[in-house]
Formats: structure tokens, sequence, C-alpha cells
């Protein structure tokens, strides 16, 4: 019998060893899931640090640990969170974040891009160290400083930072940015190059240039329907429609246009935004007749119709 329970056990430790692991840090949940290697945190406010002797729940495991996301909510990447994560190769993070913590991502050598949203002011002490193949960052507007070494042997080749103010770096440490690739670039905003350039560690790259932007969109409608293009490849257009008499009466009685202004933006990762174009639309009767659902009276229903048959065509 206690053969048999001893083979037992040995058959199901793989099944016990890669089963969903879950639990609480702070304010926040985690999840690992090992049908895709992804370590998720979730929920409403600060996640807990972590640090030497008081590693995360998860840190025996790190090395299973290829995505993670930090979900819509949570305010805080903590100290730990990723450290020694050897395989982690791709990260998500939301705009909720506003500070990650001390060694966060410190000997994440699979890294090589990472996208840190608006939101976020703060990046402390080692987070991105010994990231050895980190070459791609975006830092958010929001930026306003960094602890020393945050980005310490880490081989950046092109540095994207919207932050009009120079972020201040703590201590200035040569650790920050001492492994840029020869040709590194860091994109800023135009009119903070020379500042960029005047302010240690941000002058060690190579290259110093303003953040392209993105072209303006065209407009165009027709057979009911609103299509844009644009001159730069591969953006999101951000679109906003409002009837032109729209808003809140106090009137038994409303005359309405079925008149719509258009706008429209181009968006695109390490381009900042395009100017809005613009665009009124005059629908006539001919198109779209003013009792749209048919009831035998033309008001404010009969708009909302119209625009949704705009927004989905």
């Amino acid at each position: 019998m206690k053969r048999f329970a001893f083979s037992f056990l040995i058959m199901t430790l793989p099944l016990l060893t890669w089963a969903d692991k879950s639990g609480t840090t702070g304010d926040c949940q985690w999840i690992f899931t090992t049908s895709d290697s992804k370590l998720t945190i979730s929920g409403k406010g600060v996640m807990e640090d972590y640090y030497f002797m008081h590693y995360s729940p998860w840190d025996s495991y790190a090395n299973s640990i290829i995505k993670g996301e930090i979900r819509e909510g949570v305010t805080n990447i903590g100290s730990y969170t990723f450290r020694n994560c050897t395989n982690l190769s791709e990260v998500k993070i939301a705009n909720s974040v506003e500070t990650i913590g001390k060694m966060a991502f410190y000997n994440c050598p699979s890294l090589q891009s990472i996208v840190i949203p608006e939101g976020v002011s703060y990046i402390d002490y080692r987070t991105f160290r010994n990231c050895t193949s980190l070459s791609t960052v975006y830092l958010p507007g929001s930026l306003t400083s960094m602890n020393d070494d945050a980005f310490g042997n880490c081989p950046l080749a092109t540095v994207y930072c919207s932050a009009t103010t120079v972020p201040t770096v703590e201590g200035e440490s040569s650790n920050n940015f001492n492994s840029l690739s020869e040709n590194s670039t860091l994109y800023v905003p135009a009119s903070a190059i020379e500042d960029y350039k005047d302010t240690a560690p941000w002058n060690n790259f190579a290259n110093i240039v303003a953040i392209p932007k993105c072209a303006t969109p065209t407009i165009t409608y027709e057979n009911g329907k609103l299509s844009y293009t644009c001159d730069t490849e591969g953006v999101t257009f951000i679109t906003h429609i409002a009837p032109s008499d729209g808003g809140m009466f106090a009137t038994s009685e409303v005359s309405l246009s079925l008149a719509y202004t258009v706008s429209v933006y181009a968006s695109k990762m390490g381009y900042e935004n395009s100017d809005a174009a613009t665009m009124t639309i005059q629908l006539s009767n001919a198109a779209i007749r003013g009792d749209v659902n048919g009831d035998g009276k033309v008001n404010i229903t009969d708009a909302t119709e119209v625009v949704g048959i705009i927004l989905n065509p």
C-alpha cells in the first residue's frame, strides 16, 4: 500500500507542479497561468513590495514566466516583481500604474522592449538593470524622475521619452545609460532637445532628435461611410463625432439639421499625435429621410439612429 501511494505521488507530481498558481499581493491579486506561462496582476490599488529574503510568492518559478500583464486598476509594480524572470519577453502595463518599484525587472535578459505607459511618474532603483537584451524603451510624458541605475547595463539603441521637462535622475550615477549602443538615439519633444543635450545622463546618447509627428489624416465620406487615410503608415485613427445641434433642451419641440461634425487624429507608438482633421457632414433627406425609425415623427430618436448608422455602417 505504501509503495502504491508513493508511485501515485510520483505520477501526479508534474500535475501538481504545473497547476495554475494564485494569491494576493497587497491590495491586488496575482495568478500564474501555465497554459501561456503568464503572470497577471489585477485588482484595485497597490501591489506589495518585495525585497531580499522576502521574495514574491511566485519567485520560485520565475524562470517559467514568459509574459507579464499589469491590469487596469493596479497603481504600481512592486519591487522585485519580475526579478530574475530570465525568460520574460513580453510585458503589458496598464495606464493606471503610477510607479515602478526597485529592481522590478532586474536581470530579465530576454526582455527586448518595454512600453512605460502614460501615468507613470517614477521608476525606482535598478528597475531594469541587467536587462541585457533591452534595446527599445518608450518613456511617457508623465515621467518626472528615475532613481540611480534604473537602466544600468542595458544596451539601449532607441529610447522615446515624451516628457517635455527632462526627468531628473537621482544620484546621476555613471551606471545610468552606461551601456548604450554605438548609435543610440533618444527621441524627445522638439522643444526640449537642447535641455536633454545639456542634462546628464541623458546626454550619454549618441543622438538626441525630435520625436516624429504623425501626418494629419484625410477624411472621406461616401455612401454613408467615413474613411480615413494618412501618410504615416500603421497609425490608429481616433474619431469623435457629434451632432451640430446636439445638447440639452427644455422645449417641447426641437429642430434638427442632421449635420454632424467629425474630428479625427492619427496616433502611433513612437510618434506625436497628429493635428486633428475635421469635417462637417450634412445628411439630406434624399439619402436618409428625417423619420429614420418610421414612427411618424422626426425627433431626437431619429438623430440618434443616424449617428448609429455613421458609426456602424
